[in-house]
């Protein structure tokens, strides 16, 4: 878990490799393999190979349905356990391959185990919230509105401020999705607070984030959207967040005024929504910089370096594509499937060793991938 959580993908599979042998040596029983499997395809999720995970989940469904919950060898796992955490190991790498309709069968699946299991109310909701991202993908826009609303009345029973605080946030982005702008910036408002009475600094930072992006999008003024874009920097900044690398590419995209306003001017403003204390946060932060004007002005820096490598990588983009035949240039007018075809069409009309330079160079350009 240690390795995963700090990237090093390759040494965190060799060990769930070795960690499988001493299963095997202390003669433990079939749940506790299958345990040792499932870290190994956590990890492969970790890395990009979702297809290979779920040919593996597939070839391993037979036993979980099949294993007797009692095992004649020592176990060390809970059985039920092991089975969700496979299943949902595949609703992982369902989802992040796009495979939306069977994200939705794995976490179908796994809710029927919990039922079975006898699994409380708001377990059960947690897991049925995970089907909202698929139903929003596939535009299913009803059934994830009223899955998102049952899930928000459980969370209210059980008055879990984190709970709620993801509710309504997927409520907002749901909203946003379909252009109801100024639902959205309620429900991410409302979003806010809970996160707030949670009292997780990264989970406030997201919600700065989403919020600022949600009133960008509504044509709010522009200081407001700016004040919680910077709140979000803020929270990352102090905290040494990963989430800071996407706040500065929003920055870079961005029409940002010749200088950044205050501290106490953004806090004012963030903090007119009610339970929002951004400045008692910001107290119990790590004190990277010694002041919140010292950390607006390091974001600030940070953000125009990032404006300008982003400046001179599309100036560069434009001279490579320029140089290009006119068939690739015709390409890059397209999005999609038919760019895919356009470009596939220009590159299968040259010679092998032209197409294979063209691919390089747009590749060195970042304009593919």
């Amino acid at each position: 878990n240690l390795l995963r959580g700090d990237g090093r993908f390759p040494a965190a599979l060799t060990l769930a490799a070795e960690m499988a042998e001493y299963t095997r040596r202390a003669g433990l029983g079939p749940w506790t393999q299958l345990a040792d499997e499932a870290m190994r395809l956590q990890v492969l999720v970790d890395m990009g190979k979702y297809d290979a995970v779920l040919a593996r989940v597939a070839e391993l469904r037979p036993q979980l349905e099949t294993l007797p919950e009692q095992s004649a060898a020592a176990e060390t796992v809970n059985p039920w356990n092991v089975r969700e955490g496979l299943l949902d190991t595949g609703r992982s790498a369902a989802m992040r391959s796009e495979q939306w309709a069977q994200a939705l069968a794995f976490n179908g699946d796994i809710r029927r185990y919990q039922a079975a299991r006898g699994a409380d109310a708001l377990e059960l909701a947690r897991t049925r919230f995970n089907d909202y991202g698929p139903l929003l993908r596939l535009q299913r826009y009803a059934e994830a509105r009223a899955l998102l609303h049952d899930c928000r009345a459980v969370e209210e029973q059980h008055r879990d401020p984190v709970g709620l605080g993801k509710v309504y946030s997927a409520l907002a982005d749901l909203e946003d999705t379909v252009g109801e702008r100024a639902t959205a910036v309620q429900f991410q408002q409302t979003a806010l607070r809970y996160s707030y009475q949670a009292g997780d600094p990264e989970d406030c930072a997201i919600s700065h984030h989403n919020l600022s992006n949600y009133l960008a999008r509504q044509a709010a003024p522009p200081a407001l959207a700016l004040a919680h874009r910077l709140a979000d920097a803020v929270i990352c900044i102090q905290t040494q967040s990963g989430g800071l690398a996407q706040t500065l590419r929003n920055f870079a995209n961005s029409d940002l005024p010749a200088a950044p306003p205050a501290f106490a001017e953004v806090a004012a403003l963030v903090e007119q929504i009610p339970g929002v204390q951004f400045r008692a946060l910001f107290a119990r932060l790590p004190q990277t910089f010694p002041s919140g004007d010292a950390a607006i002005a390091a974001v600030w820096q940070l953000a125009q370096q990032e404006k300008a490598k982003r400046q001179q990588s599309a100036a560069m983009q434009q001279q490579v594509l320029a140089a290009m035949p006119q068939a690739i240039q015709d390409a890059f007018e397209l999005d999609g499937e038919a760019f895919r075809q356009a470009m596939g069409a220009a590159l299968s009309a040259m010679p092998e060793n032209e197409a294979m330079s063209i691919i390089n160079q747009l590749r060195q350009a970042g304009l593919i991938g």
